[in-house]
């Protein structure tokens, strides 16, 4: 019943998805980088559905993104079935956001979430900016999403039973290393927490190091399928090698910690207002870079915090889920941490599908944990997420279809030539 109502859901959300992605692709929006939020799409094209003769920066993608090349098996069997690349790749994307969808409502359903919360707090994550606008446009962070909801459900399975699809868990941790170098940090949190639900502290450091050491190979050897040349070069010239890869770090002043909570906390739920950033490029990139919302999105922000907290407290505080709410608090507070290090020139919001899906799964964690002995205040827990679903998800969906029909003309996103 809970995999037909996953597949359900899914698909459901995906064509939603689906759409969106057809219709932004009508525009010229693949024609530029760093149109919105940042976002490379233009190289993701290339990467997803390669064009003849077409070539993109193959360095920088193996340094970020080892294994990304892979990703190319969602996106070919429809340029197989005679789809143009920018629908093929747009569909692959939507699909992948659909499957990400179906995985966290598993993943509650899983943590023992009773039906009717898991079911909402799963379309709030499918409704929610963190999740509907990386669904709709072609980038690496909607597949990023994916390899960390699997790595999240499979640890859901594993709990108490660190040995139950334990091959499952390597590979999704070489699945996330390969779309996202750092993401593999939420694998490694995943894996020791597991490990601690089964085993003495000792053994299961021993464990996560072993299993650690094994993803480690793993990856090393997919790398050197992946990029023969690269590493060539970086054996032939490793001061060169170095100094490329010092140069894919990030670039610009860092905003602090403020802006990562309040985008990483409140912006991947409800879109704000789009920011105009002007780029050196000559572009007129849309961002989310503050909270400039109506009053009931703020409202439903607020909301969404205090289920939040409430969840963290419950969940940690419970037997049955402590070990699980202690991976995702934790994967949850290094994401922000980490970002307030790592970011490129003021943009956030590209960060969020790398923890909106911990912090979906928390608060679902959290209504699974709370047991009120009236079960009248279920209803009332109900009723709280779905005021929050009915504010965001029309607010967004708003926000979308007005981001899908914004490139049909270049003058909205070019910087007018100054005069003499």
């Amino acid at each position: 019943m809970d995999l037909l109502l996953a597949v359900i859901v899914g698909t459901a959300v995906s064509v939603l998805y689906t759409v969106l992605a057809w219709r932004i692709a009508q525009g010229h929006f693949y024609e530029h980088f760093n149109l919105v939020f940042d976002y490379d799409s233009p190289a993701y094209v290339n990467l997803f559905a390669p064009k003849p003769g077409s070539h993109t920066d193959g360095f920088g993608r193996a340094v970020k993104h080892p294994l990304i090349t892979w990703l190319v098996v969602f996106a070919k069997p429809f340029t197989l079935l005679g789809m143009t690349r920018l629908h093929a790749v747009g569909l692959a994307g939507a699909l992948a956001g659909g499957a990400s969808t179906a995985l966290l409502f598993l993943f509650a359903r899983r943590c023992g979430t009773p039906l009717i919360e898991a079911l909402l707090v799963t379309m709030i994550f499918a409704f929610g900016a963190g999740q509907l606008f990386p669904s709709m446009l072609a980038e690496s962070y909607v597949y990023a999403a994916l390899t960390i909801g699997v790595v999240w459900y499979l640890s859901a399975l594993r709990i108490g039973q660190p040995r139950r699809v334990q091959s499952a868990s390597v590979l999704a941790a070489v699945m996330t290393f390969g779309v996202t170098i750092t993401n593999v940090a939420q694998a490694a949190i995943a894996e020791c927490y597991v490990r601690l639900s089964g085993s003495r502290v000792v053994v299961a450091i021993r464990n996560t190091i072993v299993v650690g050491t094994a993803v480690a190979i793993l990856a090393a050897f997919a790398v050197a399928l992946t990029w023969p040349n690269a590493l060539a070069y970086a054996f032939a010239h490793p001061e060169r090698a170095l100094r490329l890869v010092y140069w894919q770090q990030t670039k610009g002043p860092r905003t602090g910690l403020l802006p990562v909570i309040a985008t990483f906390f409140g912006m991947s739920l409800a879109a704000p207002h789009f920011t105009t950033a002007p780029l050196p490029e000559g572009i007129l990139m849309r961002d989310f870079r503050n909270l400039d919302m109506p009053f009931p999105e703020l409202e439903a922000v607020a909301v969404w915090l205090v289920l939040l907290f409430a969840s963290a407290f419950l969940s940690l505080r419970s037997a049955a889920t402590r070990y699980l709410a202690g991976a995702l608090v934790t994967a949850i507070v290094f994401n922000v941490i980490f970002h307030v290090w790592v970011q490129f020139r003021g943009s956030l919001f590209i960060y969020t599908p790398h923890v909106f899906f911990p912090i979906c799964a928390l608060v679902g964690l959290g209504a699974a944990a709370w047991q009120p002995g009236n079960e009248r205040l279920r209803w009332y827990l109900r009723g709280t997420l779905a005021a929050v679903l009915v504010v965001i998800a029309p607010l967004n969906l708003a926000r979308a279809v007005e981001l899908a029909a914004l490139f049909d003309k270049s003058q909205t996103f070019t910087i007018p030539a100054q005069g003499p």
